[in-house]
C-alpha cells in the first residue's frame, strides 16, 4: 500500500517535457548558427531579389562577426560584387581609370577587372535603410567602447 503510481500528469511531467525541450534546443543552436558564417552570408548577397539581400544583410548583422559592419559598409557604398571569373563575392575598388578586384575580408587586391569580369551587387533606398540599422546594431553590440561610441 505504500507505493504510489508513476506521475502521468502534473507538473513534474511537463517539467521534464520542457527540459527535454530546452537541451533538445540548446544542442541544436550552435548547428544552425555554424550553418551560417559570415563567408556563407556575404556568398548569398548576389542571389534572389532585394527582399532576399534584406534577409541576408540581417543575418549578417546577426552574427556578430567583428567584419561584418565593413562588409555591410562596402555594400552600402555599391562597392560588393559578384567575380564571375572566381565565383565570389569582391570589393572593386577603383584606381584612376582601372577596377581592381579586392578580397572582401583581407582588402588583397586580387586582379585587374575587365568591364565584364564582374556584376555589381545592386541595393536600393530600402536595402540602404536596412544596411544602416544592421550597421548601427552591429556598433552598439561592439566589444571596442569607441566602436559603440561612433
Amino acid at each position: 500500500m505504500g507505493v504510489l503510481p508513476p506521475a502521468t500528469s502534473g507538473p513534474s511531467v511537463f517539467m521534464r517535457l520542457f527540459a527535454t525541450l530546452l537541451l533538445s534546443l540548446a544542442l541544436l543552436l550552435p548547428a544552425f548558427a555554424a550553418a551560417q558564417t559570415l563567408e556563407e552570408l556575404v556568398a548569398k548577397l548576389p542571389d534572389g531579389k532585394f527582399d532576399d539581400r534584406a534577409k541576408v544583410i540581417e543575418a549578417i548583422a546577426a552574427t556578430g562577426d567583428p567584419r561584418a559592419a565593413a562588409v555591410l559598409e562596402a555594400l552600402g557604398e555599391g562597392d560588393l560584387a559578384f567575380d564571375k571569373k572566381s565565383k565570389s563575392v569582391i570589393r572593386v575598388v577603383e584606381e584612376g581609370r582601372d577596377d581592381f578586384a579586392h578580397d572582401l575580408f583581407t582588402d588583397e587586391r586580387l586582379r585587374e577587372l575587365g568591364r565584364r569580369d564582374a556584376k555589381k551587387i545592386r541595393i536600393n533606398n530600402n536595402l540602404r535603410r536596412t544596411i544602416q540599422a544592421a550597421i548601427g546594431v552591429l556598433r552598439l553590440r561592439a566589444d571596442d567602447p569607441e566602436l559603440r561610441l561612433a
